[in-house]
């Protein structure tokens, strides 16, 4: 099947589903709802190319070390970064559910408003900000989208402040590589999607951050340069076809159906206006002349 697949390296002993792992995967993140039962003596490691967060559900604990010889400690969860250990041991046996969360790096990333996921584990004793949003997860009934939601939730509650900050000056450079790729590719048509990709941001973060730089939204943004483009060509006394062509319109009337949406006027029109007026030294009173 196409889609993301979260690789997990594991070595377990003692744990025995009880049902079919249920998993989710939307995009760039699945969500994998176990439900397991556990001899006295279970045990496992567990290494996945990708970072996960890991919630027990109806006040469930396991005993959980970042490396094979680490301190054992009862938690509620954690967060494990891509590539990180996870040792789990248990002392007497039980029944136990619980839910995986995996993402890729860049999904987290973008998650968190730009700043870097948490490059060592955070293991949580008590879960209980949570723990109303983890049972509505769990639910399997729920739509994908709503259960996807309120995975990215659990991600912002849990990690949002231990995420390292975003580079200082993002936003003031943000125009500044955003203009650059249009200039780069003002003979072509360009989609929103395509800006997001070139300053490594998602659609959503992308038009957020435009809008609030800027009062428009990234399409209204690109479309002003095309139009800024346009009117410097304009005045150059380019003809109409090849603005459209140098500015990446399908064709001259898609052109002028643009400008004119734009400006309020046609290109010709816009020629015209801008075009210098001779002074005339015959003065006269307009103060009684009807203005048409």
């Amino acid at each position: 099947a196409m889609g993301f697949h979260p690789k997990m390296y594991v070595t377990v002993s003692g744990f025995h589903p009880l049902e079919d792992l249920h998993s989710l995967v939307v995009g760039d993140m699945a969500i994998d709802l176990w439900h397991v039962e556990c001899t006295a003596a279970a045990h496992g490691r567990y290494v996945s190319i990708h970072p996960r967060i890991f919630v027990m559900l109806d006040g469930g604990r396991l005993n959980l070390a970042p490396s094979r010889s680490g301190p054992l400690r009862s938690c509620a969860g954690c967060y494990v970064p891509a590539g990180a250990e996870l040792w789990s041991c248990l002392t007497g046996s039980q029944t136990l559910r619980h839910i995986d969360i995996h993402m890729t790096r860049a999904r987290m990333k973008t998650l968190l408003d730009g700043g870097a996921p948490p490059s060592k584990p955070i293991f949580f004793e008590n879960l209980s900000a949570i723990e109303e949003i983890a049972k509505l997860l769990s639910d399997k009934s729920k739509p994908s989208a709503v259960r996807v939601r309120l995975a990215e939730c659990i991600v912002l509650e849990l990690l949002g402040e231990a995420a390292a900050p975003r580079p200082e000056g993002r936003n003031k450079d943000l125009l500044a590589s955003l203009r650059s790729f249009v200039q780069n590719n003002m003979a072509r048509r360009i989609n929103v999607d395509e800006l997001a990709t070139a300053v490594d941001l998602s659609r959503t973060k992308l038009n957020s951050e435009v809008r609030e730089l800027t009062g428009a939204s990234p399409y209204q943004w690109l479309l002003e340069q095309k139009i800024d483009h346009a009117k410097v060509l304009l005045r150059k006394g380019r003809r109409f076809a090849e603005i459209a062509r140098l500015t990446g319109f399908s064709d001259q009337a898609h052109f002028n159906r643009v400008f004119k949406a734009a400006t309020g006027i046609a290109p010709g029109r816009w020629t015209i206006e801008q075009a210098p007026r001779p002074v005339s030294s015959n003065v006269q009173d307009r103060s009684n002349t009807p203005l048409l």
